[in-house]
């Protein structure tokens, strides 16, 4: 689980810190991690965005498959060793700030993302066979360095 341990023979939902002597796998962590412990459930891969809106290059983008929450990292922060800071984005629908459980109705989004041939984000919502295309973003200080 990431730079977590867990116990495959207890309670699932408590991860405990690395052993002291860890180094001794020579594992390689990963760049940034998601865990249960603010009520998150599971990720749904997301991409390095490469489409035309300004506000995005330069996130990898990704989400949480039953909740449907968005989230970012800075592909600046990525550094073998070092957690990436994990940020949350929200979506807007004719100009009203809204959720993907609300707009699918269902508390299981089911969220994947697509990428389309000019590296555009796509975001299906499974629970009601309904695709989105990202069109535009502002996300205040996403690209701050």
């Amino acid at each position: 689980e990431g730079s977590f341990v867990i116990n495959p023979k207890g309670d699932l939902d408590l991860v405990y810190q690395l052993p002291a002597n860890d180094s001794i796998h020579n594992f390689t962590y990963p760049i940034a991690q998601y865990d249960h412990s603010g009520g998150g459930l599971a990720i749904s891969g997301g991409f390095d965005y490469q489409g035309d809106i300004q506000q995005l290059k330069g996130l990898f983008l990704f989400g949480d498959i039953p909740l449907g929450n968005f989230f970012f990292i800075k592909t600046s922060e990525i550094k073998q060793g070092k957690q990436a800071e994990i940020k949350e984005w929200g979506i807007t629908l004719d100009g009203k700030p809204t959720t993907l459980k609300d707009l699918c109705g269902s508390n299981r989004v089911d969220l994947h993302f697509g990428k389309g041939a000019k590296g555009e984000l796509y975001i299906l919502t499974k629970a009601d066979g309904k695709i989105y295309k990202l069109v535009s973003a502002t996300l205040d200080g996403a690209n701050d360095n």
